[in-house]
């Protein structure tokens, strides 16, 4: 993330202050966002970057089966309605 910043904006000062909001992004958002909660763990070195292919991988597979789920449990509904049904269940 430091070289990022730095590479972007080359300030020290800049790079700090986007730290820390990072940081501080990260402490608040982390119990509500499973990404944000990921990205925390792998800025402390407590995971490994490349989990975040295996989480996606499981976010989509999820999807799918909830989507399957919705399609036998209402078959006379439309695609875009069942697209509706699981917008809403994984957005909240």
């Amino acid at each position: 993330m430091y070289t990022y910043l730095n590479q972007k904006y080359g300030l020290k000062s800049l790079i700090v202050d986007w730290a820390t909001a990072i940081l501080t992004g990260v402490r608040t958002f982390t119990r509500e966002d499973h990404d944000v909660a990921l990205f925390g763990k792998i800025m402390k070195n407590e995971c490994d970057e490349e989990f975040r292919f295996i989480q996606a991988h499981v976010k989509d597979a999820m999807l799918c089966q909830l989507k399957q789920i919705l399609k036998e449990k209402h078959s006379f509904k439309a695609e875009v309605e069942i697209s509706k049904m699981c917008d809403m269940y994984t957005n909240g």
